[in-house]
């Protein structure tokens, strides 16, 4: 894992925390369309996680942590490079999964396809998995808010549906995350 250094208390400004910042980590929250329960099939979520997988690689990122749950996805990246492309990133991950699943819907016949097919304007249709725009998204300056995420992301599935662990979760370990901080 890079080193990643920033300093306790680097606060950003108003304007800039979701800007591109050399040694930040960056966390990013996306939904489902109107928040419905899409992310409970296993293959689908197997999908996923092979575009993350593609888009870590192809923009270098770290995958810190993560969890996909039923209905939105939590990820806390350490981008290698000085100025990681975000827009880019996510695009990479959301746009070529969607695709697949509404070829899934389309092959099946699935009456989902329906449920995620909106009308833009009148004549005008097009089908959605994810929510519009980009999601919920910010940088990290501290030790201690990168641990606070990771937490946040590892406890998610239990604190949404108060059960030890949730079926419809997919989430990572973060041992990795935590080492590479202890020198931080």
């Amino acid at each position: 894992m890079p080193n990643h250094q920033s300093k306790v208390g680097d606060a950003p400004s108003k304007d800039n925390s979701t800007y591109p910042r050399a040694g930040h980590w960056h966390e990013f929250t996306f939904s489902t369309y109107r928040r419905k329960p899409l992310l409970t099939n296993d293959d689908w979520r197997q999908k996923l996680a092979r575009n993350l997988d593609a888009a870590n690689e192809q923009f270098r990122f770290e995958l810190v942590a993560f969890v996909f749950m039923p209905e939105h996805v939590h990820l806390l990246t350490a981008p290698v490079d000085d100025k990681p492309e975000f827009g880019k990133y996510l695009a990479r991950i959301k746009q070529p999964f969607s695709k697949s699943i509404k070829d899934v819907l389309i092959q099946s016949g699935s009456r989902l396809l329906k449920q995620l097919t909106v009308q833009e304007r009148p004549g005008k249709t097009c089908y959605r998995f994810w929510q519009e725009g980009a999601g919920y998204d910010r940088n990290l300056f501290s030790q201690e808010a990168i641990l606070h995420s990771i937490d946040y992301i590892h406890e998610n599935p239990p604190r949404e549906t108060d059960q030890e662990s949730d079926a419809n979760a997919f989430a990572s370990t973060a041992v990795a995350a935590r080492t590479t901080l202890d020198g931080y």
